[in-house]
Parts: structure tokens; sequence; C-alpha cells
């Protein structure tokens, strides 16, 4: 769940994370920086042990470059689990990377 992505302006994206655990309700995407609001937030329900998110075209037309990328997954006690989790980073955040990258059919809004 913590791999680099990338993706051209302007296209659609699906990322499915699989957990074996009833428990689990929903998984929630937050692209952003560091340090700034999150620009994406978008969330899939578990069905048998899967949730899909789907960015659409709107949730890449962001200005090109990269951004940080976090999962949150949400259980039906309340327990929110944060990917990657803290304890495999290195005293850094270590948040993966998504990057934007340039279309030919489309221009980057301004």
């Amino acid at each position: 769940m913590s791999k680099d992505l990338s993706v051209r302006y302007g296209a659609s994206l699906n990322l499915r994370v699989t957990l074996d655990d009833a428990q689990a309700v929903s998984a929630t995407i937050y692209i952003g920086n560091e340090g700034e609001a999150y620009l994406v937030e978008k969330t899939g329900a578990f069905a048998d042990g899967v949730a899909d998110i789907s960015l659409d075209t709107t949730d890449t037309e962001l200005p090109l470059g990269t951004y940080k990328y976090q999962i949150n997954v949400d259980y039906d006690d309340g327990k929110v689990i944060k990917f990657p989790a803290g304890d495999s980073c290195d005293g850094d955040t270590e948040l993966p990377n998504i990057q934007i990258l340039e279309a030919l059919d489309l221009t980057e809004a301004s």
C-alpha cells in the first residue's frame, strides 16, 4: 500500500486496497504536500476484503509535479490505521509519492 504512483494529467486512476480483515469499513486516499492541506480525498468501501478507490479526471488535474499520498483505513469500531504505518518510517515521514505527468491532449490548469 505504499508504492510510488504516477498518472497523466487529467487521467483516471483506480487503486485497490486489499485487507484480510472483516472489520475494515473503508479506505481513503489523501494527496497533497507535507505541511499543507491535502488537495484530493477519495474513499472506497470494503467489500469482501477489497476497497476500490477511483480517482477521476478532475482529481488528477493538479499542477504537474510530485505529491505525497497516504491511505487511511477506517474500521467499524472507529479505529483508523494510516499507511504507510509510522513504525515503518526511519525517523522521516517517508510518505510515498504520486506524480502528475504531462499529457499531450490536455494543458495543465494554472
